[in-house]
């Protein structure tokens, strides 16, 4: 009985049940198309549209499609409240720069072997001050200077006191200097008290311009 049962494998061809030439054949094929098609490269469907479509207002606008626009960069800037914020600011404080370079005509003093000069100038309410420190000969002052500033006496009410305000900068080995801070309160005129080291001087800034813009 053992030896028919032998017989009988070996007639069978020693091929496992279920598997077959064909199926073999069949399998070996599939494997030979997926080598072939491993070394084709990925494809990536980019749909302009759709991003644009979750993207902002004013990225929208920008990647608007049409003939390009003479002031593009402001257009852009105005395009959002911050943006046209921001670029207003940064024109009002432009402007006040400038205002104060160029009309630095003010009273001066000298102080420590320092000349100092002196432009304000008044918008909304606020009083900004410029203070030009210019050295005159080799051995000047630096260091601590403190500053003090007030309007007239004679310009408040008679039951107001006059605010004071107290500022303190550095004086350093540099021959020129500038100094700027804005005072909380609208003054047409200003007194100022200086103190480098030992010595004090003050004097009086008039005619303050107002700036309306």
């Amino acid at each position: 009985m053992k030896e028919a049962g032998q017989a009988g494998d070996k007639g069978a061809g020693g091929k496992k049940p279920g598997v077959t030439g064909s199926s073999i054949e069949a399998q070996i094929e599939e494997n030979s198309k997926y080598r072939e098609s491993s070394g084709q490269e990925t494809v990536f469907h980019y749909s302009r549209e759709r991003r644009l479509a979750r993207a902002s207002e004013a990225v929208r606008a920008i990647n608007e499609p049409g003939p390009a626009m003479k002031g593009g960069l402001v257009r852009v800037l105005f395009a959002t409240k911050s943006g046209a914020f921001l670029f207003i600011t940064i024109a009002i404080l432009c402007a006040f720069i400038l205002f104060l370079r160029y009309t630095r005509d003010g009273p001066d003093l000298k102080i420590g072997g320092n000349q100092v000069s002196v432009s304000a100038l008044r918008y909304s309410g606020v009083t900004y001050v410029e203070l030009r420190k210019e050295a005159l000969k080799d051995n000047y002052y630096t260091g601590t200077v403190d500053l003090a500033l007030s309007i007239p006496q004679k310009l408040m009410d008679a039951e107001m006191a006059a605010p004071i305000v107290n500022k303190r900068i550095f004086f350093t080995l540099e021959e020129l200097e500038e100094f700027r801070f804005s005072l909380p309160f609208d003054a047409p005129e200003l007194i100022l008290l200086i103190q480098a080291g030992d010595e004090i001087r003050s004097f009086q800034v008039k005619g303050i311009t107002e700036n309306s813009r």
